[in-house]
């Protein structure tokens, strides 16, 4: 036998055993499975979420429209801040304990209004508290906190529908929400 062949069958016996360990220890621990499942997703919905801004013509940037406001010229980035995230980085800004503090952000007919009032606080409260403990932005900051809401989501949904249903079950409802929202 030479030496490459042998070579071939120890590291092909090496790569089975390490990927049949892992592969068990990922089924094993329901966190490590959430993990994969929320890179994965995260990755599929980045490149989807590229792809289509490059397949339509009449796109129209989300850092143009009254919904968005600009963190980052990439759009793997820009694409999760979108839709109620700005209102909730201005709130993070501006919000303290006495809502009189609060600038009026809108004017309608001539009066004033505070339209961050209706936000729930927590979010935007923690988020500030990310950004100043981190030294990340704002948004950036919110990006990293609802992103570790969603996987603390996840494993309380696991650990709650385990009380009821198998571990199958469970994992498949936990996979289906993670890739299906």
């Amino acid at each position: 036998m030479e030496l490459s062949e042998i070579w071939y069958r120890v590291s092909h016996q090496l790569k089975t055993y390490a990927s049949s360990k892992v592969v068990k220890k990922v089924r094993k621990s329901i966190l490590a499975y959430i993990l994969i499942l929320f890179i994965v997703s995260r990755v599929l919905y980045v490149v989807i979420g590229d792809e289509g801004v490059r397949s339509f013509d009449n796109y129209v940037p989300p850092a143009t429209t009254a919904y968005s406001t600009t963190i980052s010229s990439h759009l793997p980035i820009q694409m999760w801040y979108i839709w109620d995230a700005p209102n909730y980085g201005n709130l993070a800004r501006e919000y303290s304990t006495s809502l009189s503090t609060l600038k009026p952000t809108y004017d309608v007919n001539g009066v004033k209004g505070y339209y961050l009032l209706h936000w729930f606080p927590l979010y935007p409260l923690i988020s500030k508290a990310v950004s100043s403990l981190t030294s990340l932005s704002i948004p950036y900051s919110q990006i990293l906190v609802s992103n570790i809401a969603f996987i603390v989501a996840m494993y309380l949904l696991y650990k709650l529908i385990r009380l009821d249903e198998k571990d199958d079950f469970a994992r498949n409802v936990v996979a289906l929400l993670v890739l299906l929202p």
